[in-house]
């Protein structure tokens, strides 16, 4: 409407309740109900980004948009609402179809109750005991249900046998070492870190806090192991420890205690059991058929019976694995359009005091899920049935973006831009990297790298991996996928071994490849060194003392790790002739911060006399040189 051109007419949005009441006073600025939809707040206004980056994990520069995205994921939002862009990905919550060999059944009721008065940082939600549950009256039917689901749960566990069943207690402290060093704390936290003072991705995996209280040093033990083991779908990489090691960590965890889980607020009887039971039943067939099949069951069939059906009405299946619940359908409304609904879409039920838009029906919604019941008589089957993951205002804000972003089809495909292999390629990658938080230790396009925040020194942690597909050879780089090992061995992080799929593993060669723009046909490396070269270029890597940082084979004793560089026995196999040679042109542009020195500064001179003071060609026989050396280890068969 070019007509609309006052501060009003244009339907702006304020980011804040203190900016609307400026607006109010300095434009008589009001909300308009006429236009569908009004601008964004300047703080949402990424939510327009997925008009263009649809089905995107990440999208460049919009910072508040990624890490909205992370925290749908992290809270698991998509497994009860479908949404178009987080389909196909796995269930959220820990695999509850071996509970029993885990947990006991009273730490498992404590934990339901009231999960963030036994971890404060966890993403598992409170399902009961909410805004529209919460009065003395329903106590006893909270605790009926709670006690319920806790039955059926270890009523259909399955047996697990341990690999090994009666390890010996290692040492603590080393334990506490090795999990702050190898690279555990990329994916959970263990002191009082909040939620969101860590970030989706340090709370990746379940928080280990009071994690002595939930299970065994035996189960610990385990898990920490071979987590594969215990669950085929889990995403917890194994990090290739020795059975001594392990059992220092298992020690280690065993120790992390001190939750303070929430009282039971009420007892009840069998005869309570069947008042609920009977509840659910005759909401789907008559009162006497109800009775009659409450009659023939036992008093623990009743309570088992009881639980499948809370399970399926909280839909604690879209979160978790639970025997007998493999085939069922997400309980939640679809959110893939949810931004580009009508506001006359969205019942404000009763609730006067919230403003009259999406966003803040939306955001209201995230902050107390059962709001909206609020001043409705209603019956227990019919109130609101969200629960609660006590986000904050910002978590809030930020997830509303999130929701603000999924929107329709509104362009016509003509209109769209083509989309081609190598956007096809980064699109993948970056899904697939920040969906298995590859993120949370390497820094990749300017985005991740949370790791290093732990160290003591940024060179001490996990590499770079933006110029990784100019700078590695790829089928060296896949058999490194598919058995890691040691690169720098002064280094206590290292690479896990993840266990993932071919195809995955070649997205990611082909997500590097696209980032470092060097895809295209398959080309080897046609070498023209002649022996005289080679014997030059030994005489500069000599000369500029290269050895020094890049230790082969041996660390001398007392030398400072933290100057050390990757050893070079491996280049030839490892590393792409063209990139030794770019890296030793401009090492801090293809890594900024390197230590690696500008040797050669005055290019296309050179300070050193050899080849006639030629720069190119000295970095060259350079080059030719470390490409004869051999015997340093490699992941790559045969070697």
């Amino acid at each position: 409407m070019g007509q609309s051109i006052s501060f009003t007419d244009v339907a702006h949005s304020p980011t804040s309740s203190e900016q609307m009441a400026q607006w109010e006073e300095d434009y008589e600025w009001e909300e308009s109900h006429l236009w569908d939809y009004p601008m964004l707040p300047a703080n949402m206004t990424e939510a327009s980004c997925a008009k263009c980056h649809k089905g995107e994990a990440f999208v460049p520069e919009a910072t508040n948009l990624n890490l909205a995205y992370g925290m749908y994921e992290r809270a698991g939002c998509y497994a009860c609402h479908t949404t178009r862009g987080f389909r196909d990905l796995r269930k959220p919550g820990p695999n509850l179809t071996k509970l029993a060999s885990k947990l006991d059944e009273q730490w498992v009721a404590d934990w339901i109750r009231d999960p963030r008065s036994i971890k404060a940082s966890t993403w598992m939600p409170r399902v009961w005991y909410n805004s529209n549950t919460d009065t003395p009256e329903y106590a006893v039917r909270n605790e009926v249900e709670i006690g319920a689901v806790v039955a059926y749960l270890f009523a259909n566990s399955e047996d697990h046998e341990l690999a090994v069943p009666n390890p010996a207690p290692g040492d603590a402290a080393n334990g506490q070492q090795i999990v702050e060093s190898v690279g555990c704390l990329a994916c959970h936290i263990t002191g009082n870190e909040s939620r969101e003072a860590a970030g989706p991705r340090r709370t990746f995996g379940q928080p280990l806090q009071s994690v002595g209280d939930k299970t065994s040093f035996e189960w610990l033990f385990d898990w920490v192991r071979d987590p594969r083991h215990y669950s085929d779908e889990t995403y917890m990489p194994d990090m290739r420890l020795t059975d001594s090691e392990v059992a220092d960590v298992a020690t280690y965890l065993s120790g992390l205690t001190g939750g303070s889980p929430t009282a039971a607020a009420a007892s009840y009887q069998a005869s309570d059991v069947d008042d609920v039971l009977l509840d659910y039943m005759r909401a789907i067939v008559p009162f006497e058929e109800a009775q009659s099949a409450l009659a023939a069951m036992s008093a623990e069939e009743r309570l088992v019976d009881l639980g499948e059906r809370a399970i399926g009405r909280y839909g604690c299946f879209s979160c978790h694995e639970i025997s007998g619940f493999e085939e069922t359908q997400a309980i939640g409304t679809e959110l893939s359009e949810e931004g580009t609904k009508l506001l006359a879409q969205f019942d404000f039920a009763f609730v006067h005091d919230i403003p009259h838009t999406k966003r803040d029906w939306i955001k209201e919604k995230l902050v107390d899920p059962r709001i909206y019941d609020t001043n409705r008589i209603l019956q227990p089957l019919e109130k609101l049935r969200m629960p609660d993951f006590g986000f904050s205002e910002d978590e809030a804000r930020l997830l509303t973006t999130a929701v603000m972003s999924f929107q329709r089809e509104i362009q016509p495909k003509a209109a769209q831009v083509p989309r081609s292999a190598r956007k096809d390629a980064i699109i993948n990658g970056r899904n697939l990297t920040r969906r298995r938080n590859c993120v949370g230790c390497h820094e990749i396009e300017g985005d991740g790298g949370d790791y290093n925040q732990l160290v003591s020194d940024p060179s001490l942690g996990p590499p770079l991996l933006t110029p990784e597909g100019a700078k590695v050879q790829p089928d060296w780089l896949y058999a490194f996928f598919k058995a890691p090992i040691t690169i720098r061995p002064w280094l206590d992080v290292r690479m896990p071994t993840f266990g993932l799929e071919d195809g995955h593993w070649n997205e990611l060669l082909d997500y590097f490849a696209a980032v470092s723009d060097v895809g295209g046909p398959f080309q080897t490396h046609q070498s023209t060194a002649t022996a005289e070269t080679i014997r030059t270029g030994e005489e500069l890597f000599d000369l500029l003392r290269c050895q020094q940082c890049h230790v082969l084979d041996t660390i001398p004793e007392g030398q400072d790790v933290t100057t050390l560089a990757p050893d070079l026995r491996m280049a030839s196999e490892r590393l792409k002739p063209d990139w030794i040679s770019d890296w030793m042109v401009s090492p801090l542009e293809i890594q900024p911060g390197t230590r690696m020195p500008g040797f050669f500064t005055e290019l296309p001179g050179s300070f050193y006399p050899q080849l006639d003071q030629d720069g190119a060609a000295q970095i060259q026989a350079i080059r030719d040189y470390l490409l004869t050396f051999e015997g340093g280890p490699s992941p790559l068969p045969g070697n």
